[in-house]
């Protein structure tokens, strides 16, 4: 089946009406809706744990907003991976603001940028990151 132009008009029409009204008046910064696959990772008492994959839903110059499979709290601190200059990557530390289930198992987030992740992080990252790929490797291999 295959719906009438008139009711996928309607249809489109009143989904982008509620995403538009569920928005807050009070943003500084303008938002830009971007669809990509991320990494990032929980970040506790100076140290990452195990790294796991999101798909961003917007970013601004003050945060991001994620859609990804674990429910955090607010104030969880994380550190995400996004394409910097010249597709180098990008450790930013944020802070979880919000998050909301939207569907099973279907967690929407809102975090705002804390600052550049150190040398520390960046090379807690760069070795977990290596761990996994040779976990995988031993798997496929074994």
């Amino acid at each position: 089946m295959q719906l009438t132009s008139r009711k996928f008009a309607a249809v489109v029409g009143n989904l982008k009406q509620a995403a538009e009204s569920s928005g807050s008046d009070k943003r500084q910064f303008t938002r830009i809706e971007v669809q990509a696959r991320i990494s990032m990772a929980i970040l506790r008492n100076g140290e990452l744990t195990s790294i796991f994959t999101g798909l961003t839903r917007d970013v601004s110059m003050a945060g991001l907003g994620i859609f990804q499979a674990i429910d955090l709290q607010a104030g969880t601190e994380l550190v995400i991976n996004l394409p910097g200059e010249d597709g180098s990557p990008l450790l930013m530390r944020c802070v979880v603001k919000h998050c909301r289930m939207i569907a099973n198992g279907i967690f929407s987030v809102g975090a705002t940028f804390v600052a550049e992740a150190n040398d520390e992080l960046a090379a807690q990252w760069l070795r977990s990151d290596s761990d996994a790929t040779e976990r995988i490797r031993s798997r496929i291999l074994a």
